[in-house]
């Protein structure tokens, strides 16, 4: 009789998955009440914290760096991103040999620079150092359509966001009938015409192929 054929999970396994079953409820609700009062604990300020009119940089391709290893993360939260008021993120997932899928890249920007974390190699270190960046009341995180990257961050990571601003739910809001794509958005606003068939091409030379490369090494 032919033996079945199994599929190899690749990529780290969710965080949801190490934990043991009977612990489960007792854990999340406890992170949902610390949760809860770290929100309702949040003032108008710091939800504002931010330029109103920031002025808007030339769009520069290729400056942004690639994070790899525990010391150019530490670096990154502690250097640059400890004087900041609003950073952008978006998250990054795979499929590859996967049900569920998992994030395999972070990409964090600040009004000067973009940032890449490879979420595979340091899969492990991710909710250390950025548990307190994701966690802090002063600093607005800027998504854009984030609420599949919320619900992967907390099943990979056990991370919550705090003082979130969705920038599409706030297009849609402010005016239904416009074009509140992406897109859209960065040409109405910010005069760039941009390409997502192209972004693949801009990203750093051999930078491509990390992820599944991290993927399939962790196999």
């Amino acid at each position: 009789m032919e033996s079945m054929k199994t599929t190899t999970f690749v990529g780290p396994k969710p965080l949801l998955f190490h934990k043991k079953l009977e612990g489960d409820g007792l854990k999340m609700k406890t992170d949902l009440e610390l949760f809860t009062k770290q929100v309702d604990g949040l003032t108008k300020d710091q939800l504002l914290n931010y330029e109103t009119n920031p002025l808007l940089k030339p769009f520069e391709k290729k400056k942004y760096q690639y994070i790899e290893s525990e010391t150019d993360l530490k670096a990154f939260v502690d250097d640059v991103l400890a004087n900041e008021s609003a950073i952008g993120i978006d998250i990054e997932q795979t499929n590859t040999n996967s049900y569920h899928g998992y994030i395999c890249l972070i990409q964090i920007s600040t009004r000067s620079k973009d940032f890449i974390i490879d979420a595979l190699k340091l899969h492990q270190l991710i909710p250390k150092y950025l548990s307190p960046v994701f966690n802090k009341p002063d600093l607005v995180k800027v998504f854009y359509s984030g609420g599949s990257d919320l619900l992967w961050l907390q099943r990979d990571f056990g991370l919550q966001v705090l003082n979130y601003f969705d920038v599409h739910a706030a297009s849609v809001h402010l005016d239904k009938g416009k074009d509140n794509s992406l897109v859209g958005l960065l040409a109405g606003y910010c005069g760039y015409i941009m390409d997502k068939a192209m972004k693949k091409e801009e990203l750093p030379e051999g930078s491509e192929n990390k992820a599944e490369e991290s993927a399939e090494g962790s196999a």
